[in-house]
């Protein structure tokens, strides 16, 4: 009995020890073949800070991230708070959402659900698996279309996140419009600007080559969030460590609340 008793206190306190690594990686267990590829391939993201250290894409990618996470971990905090103080549900939208990164980290915080919008399939798919890993499917709802679909759909959102994107369009004004249509509350907006140029209308159209993308300077984008109907209540800007041209490394983090 002696000896039996020893050996279930000591299963025991391996069960404890193990306990927390079995939670992390048991839903990993039922993934399918086809799930395990895709959250093996590179990520956009490394998912660490919420337990799940995705394998990251190599070049600018970890600089980047490291760059950004934190101003917008904070404007995002910040915009859930005043859709609580407001006393209203707390609804998000997100576009550009890639592999839905900071959706999940708005969830985590206090958001209610969140309608996360890219048009890359491969992102669209890592963001659903991550998600489900992180137990947040019920949640966040991943729309593989252009961001401009929101203009067709009756939902507006408390809050919205419109981080890596302004730049990949030829019409971030346009954008920022139809935001203000959509959002009620609170905007994050987070964009490459170009250090190259800081004349305060420069702007300079995307072309099929410049994969680079729309550049334009710190001020235009001001102005053009300023004219959409957006007051920026907080203002940041820093430089992505990962881009080496001065084209690429400006970017600038505003918390938006609709201008009245």
């Amino acid at each position: 009995m002696h000896l039996l008793s020893n050996l279930k206190t000591g299963v025991k306190a391996i069960f404890l020890k193990l306990r927390p690594l079995l939670i992390k990686v048991a839903p990993v267990i039922f993934l399918t073949r086809y799930e395990l590829n895709v959250l093996l391939k590179p990520w956009y993201h490394n998912y660490e800070v919420f337990g799940v250290k995705t394998p990251q894409r190599g070049g600018f990618y970890l600089k980047n991230q490291v760059n950004k996470q934190g101003p917008l971990f904070d404007l995002i905090d910040k915009a859930i708070t005043l859709c609580k103080k407001n006393g209203t549900s707390v609804k998000g939208l997100d576009l550009f959402c890639a592999d839905g990164f900071f959706s999940n980290f708005a969830i985590l915080r206090g958001a209610t659900s969140i309608d996360a919008i890219d048009w890359e399939r491969s992102e669209i798919e890592q963001a659903r698996l991550i998600t489900y890993l992180l137990g947040n499917s019920k949640s966040i709802n991943y729309i593989e279309s252009n961001v401009f679909s929101i203009e067709n759909a009756e939902k507006v959102y408390d809050f919205g996140i419109c981080a890596g994107g302004l730049y990949h369009i030829h019409n971030p004004q346009e954008l920022l419009v139809l935001l203000r249509k959509k959002v009620k509350i609170a905007l994050v907006v987070q964009t490459v600007y170009s250090l190259a140029n800081s004349a305060p209308d420069y702007f300079e159209v995307a072309y099929p080559d410049r994969p680079w993308g729309s550049r334009f300077s710190y001020d235009y984008v001001l102005n053009i969030v300023e004219e959409a109907g957006w007051t920026a209540i907080e203002v940041f800007h820093n430089e992505l460590e990962g881009n080496d041209r001065l084209e690429d490394r400006g970017s600038v983090y505003l918390l938006c609340v609709p201008t009245q």
